[in-house]
């Protein structure tokens, strides 16, 4: 059997056009798992949030920072503003964070650039 996690993403144009997105913002777990609903699992890792954040990062589209107790958060540079992404509050199991979402444009951009995005 094949080790999926040695495997490259790849995903095809025809995958791309079957792919079905929620209406508004959103995050990049939930587009995350839109994308893997559609990608062929025997040529293809899985895409995960944390690995396109980290690509993300990479590209300078979004950073990191780390608060005096030493944990990261990701934050947006003014840049990211125009692919799309910006923060919404929202609270989780009674904490309060920004999350970063994807609006429209920003899904679009990710589809449009998600191989190149992932396999930097």
């Amino acid at each position: 059997s094949v080790d999926r996690r040695k495997l490259p993403f790849i995903i095809t144009e025809e995958e791309k056009q079957r792919v079905e997105l929620p209406e508004g913002n959103i995050g990049v777990n939930a587009f995350s798992q839109c994308i893997n609903k559609v990608i062929n699992p025997h040529i293809s890792k899985k895409l995960s949030g944390t690995e396109l954040n980290r690509q993300l990062k990479k590209m300078g589209i979004l950073e990191e920072e780390v608060n005096p107790e030493g944990k990261k958060r990701t934050i947006l540079p003014p840049e990211s503003m125009k692919y799309g992404i910006s923060t919404e509050l929202v609270n989780y199991n009674g904490n309060e964070y920004e999350k970063i979402v994807f609006d429209s444009n920003g899904v679009s951009f990710l589809l449009e650039n998600l191989e190149k995005i992932m396999n930097l």
